[in-house]
């Protein structure tokens, strides 16, 4: 009994010595991944070999070229010099911030303040300069991309200021003209009439475009008026434009007018014909034998004055016929002008007691002596201007301007 025990205790101890070292190799298998090969040597110290097979990743991405190009600055003016400030404008080719570095030698060392805006039609108003002094400026541009460009080496010279033998102190005028009475006229399909008038006499330019940043400057009328006139041309058919104006005294003082609007007309044919209907007799009218059966042409069919509640419409007629508008705030119109039964070739009616801001739809009706019925035009549109509102401008620019108008012919 005593060796039988002796050898299962001893059976034991070597079944535990076998089992034991293989403990690990069990435990590797079962936290085994179906990516990863093991291979185990049960109760003996070879190594673990572990085999994982590569991965091939591909990613493809559609990069979208960058803007590269810097904008162009053009149109650079020195608008008005006066003894102590400058206005100078220019304008770029894409929405773009602008900086301008002046100083009375080339190496500048002063920087103006500007919009901080993204804009087509730029402007910079230097002020606290020393009068009859050559200053030097350059002017950078950097478009929404952050390409930058530069326009340097430009000039300007500030007024100098009167000789006096009087120790008294002059006194130097600051106050900018008022602007005043801002019209659209004479607005045809391809171009219009900016008229505006000031206090005090003073030059005229025009910003305008088809938004609100402009984009194009008219040429500097330097000579100094009360009244304004600045015809625009050029311009796109049946579209709304953006407007304003300014003046600068001739002592330099700069106002600026409100942002207004004005519309081209549409193109139109040319003459307008209708034929009344046929009859016998004849008639005898300033030496011009006209039948009821006469065909009269209408043609130069013009908005030729545009205010808040008035409108002058003009035409040409090739036979001498009276004149007659037929009008309303919608296409079918519902009011007539008293006929003026004066017979003429060329044609003039005012309509008054029009609502202000307010878009009107026309034709017009002639009829020469001895037709049985008038000729009528097509239908053309014009719209009245707002109301006039003073404004004062910021810092030392004051304006007072008529609101937006928009007229089409």
């Amino acid at each position: 009994m005593k060796h039988n025990a002796e050898a299962f205790i001893v059976y034991v101890l070597l079944l535990v010595l076998f089992l034991v070292p293989a403990a690990p190799a069990f435990a590797q298998l079962d936290s085994a991944t179906p990516t990863t090969e093991t291979t185990v040597a049960p109760a003996t110290t070879e190594p673990v070999t572990t085999t994982t097979e590569p991965v091939a990743a591909t990613a493809t991405a559609t990069v979208a070229p960058a803007d590269t190009t810097a904008p162009v600055i053009s149109g650079v003016a020195n608008l008005s010099l006066g003894l102590s400030e400058a206005t100078i404008a220019w304008t770029t080719d894409e929405l773009a911030t602008s900086r301008l570095e002046y100083g009375t030698t080339p190496s500048y060392g002063q920087n103006a303040t500007l919009d901080a805006s993204a804009l087509l039609a730029h402007s910079a108003i230097l002020t606290g300069l020393a009068s009859g002094t050559t200053y030097y400026y350059c002017i950078r541009a950097t478009d929404l991309a952050g390409n930058t460009s530069s326009s340097c080496a430009h000039t300007f010279t500030t007024a100098a200021a009167p000789a006096t033998a009087s120790s008294t102190p002059i006194a130097v005028d600051t106050t900018p003209p008022n602007i005043s009475l801002v019209t659209a006229t004479s607005v045809t399909a391809d171009s219009v009439t900016i008229g505006w008038t000031t206090d005090k006499v003073s030059n005229a330019t025009v910003e305008y475009g088809t938004t609100a940043g402009y984009g194009t400057v008219t040429p500097l009328d330097t000579a100094l008026s009360l009244t304004h006139s600045v015809t625009l041309t050029g311009l796109t058919p049946n579209t709304e434009y953006h407007f304003r104006v300014r003046s600068a005294d001739e002592i330099g003082n700069t106002a600026v007018s409100p942002d207004n609007t004005f519309t081209t007309a549409a193109l139109v044919s040319g003459a307008v014909t209708t034929t009344a209907p046929e009859a016998s007799t004849t008639v005898s009218a300033g030496g011009t034998t006209i039948g009821a059966d006469a065909t009269l042409l209408i043609s130069a069919i013009e908005t030729a004055s545009v205010a808040s509640s008035t409108v002058t419409i003009a035409w040409q007629t090739d036979l001498p016929a009276d004149s007659q508008i037929e009008y309303g705030d919608s296409v079918n119109l519902g009011s007539l002008t008293p006929l003026s039964d004066t017979l003429t070739t060329s044609h003039s009616v005012t309509i008054s007691g029009l609502s202000p801001n307010t878009n009107y739809t026309y034709r017009i009706k002639s009829k020469p002596s001895g037709a049985l019925v008038a000729t009528v035009s097509g239908l053309h549109e014009f719209s009245t201007l707002s109301h006039s509102t003073p404004i004062v401008a910021p810092a030392n620019i004051t304006s007072v301007a008529a609101a937006s108008t928009t007229a089409s012919g």
